[in-house]
């Protein structure tokens, strides 16, 4: 400072990058303290994309369900529903990424996978459909198949069953399946 015989050491927060200067800056939001081996606080550096600072000694990762896709920034973004965040190596959330077909999200780390029965048929979905009577779900649940005759399914079926002995169906996408009338049988092909 002005008059005095020593200089003194900026605080948390705070630099010099000029030599004899009478006071500190602050550190910008988005920035990080510069500190050198010594302890001097002699600039501001970048935050890291994954990375967030109100302006202090360092960047702080962004933490769940949130990320910065680019340097210097003083807060995380929320993933946006039907999405998930993408990671570094090191686990810093750098970006979003629509979730792909079969699965779901709010807006989190991870997709969720649909439930048996269930079906999501398009990026980036916040939901799954549940399939209809008649329907059941493909392996990877991404879309519901029509039962073919001589099959039924229930609400949210994930397989279509075959009629038992003395049933049938004619048509596809049937819910149940009817009685054979007495003094008919069933077409077996």
């Amino acid at each position: 400072g002005l008059g005095s015989d020593s200089c003194s050491l900026c605080g948390p927060g705070e630099f010099t990058d000029v030599a004899e200067q009478s006071a500190c800056s602050q550190v910008r939001p988005g920035y990080r303290t510069n500190i050198t081996d010594d302890g001097l606080h002699i600039g501001e550096v970048a935050c890291l994309p994954g990375t967030f600072s109100l302006g202090a000694d360092d960047c702080s990762p962004c933490t769940q369900s949130s990320f910065t896709a680019t340097p210097a920034q003083s807060t995380c973004t929320n993933v946006q529903p039907g999405y998930r965040t993408t990671a570094t190596a090191d686990g810093l959330r750098i970006d979003e990424e629509a979730c792909p077909l079969g699965t779901f999200s709010l807006g989190a780390d991870t997709c969720t996978a649909c439930l048996a029965g269930e079906v999501s048929d398009t990026p980036a979905s916040t939901a799954c459909k549940v399939c209809e009577p008649g329907t059941s779900t493909k392996t990877d649940q991404t879309a519901c198949e029509i039962c073919v005759a001589g099959e039924y399914s229930g609400l949210g079926s994930d397989s279509c069953l075959l009629c038992g002995s003395g049933e049938f169906t004619e048509l596809a996408k049937q819910s149940a399946c009817a009685n054979v009338r007495p003094g008919y049988r069933t077409n077996i092909t």
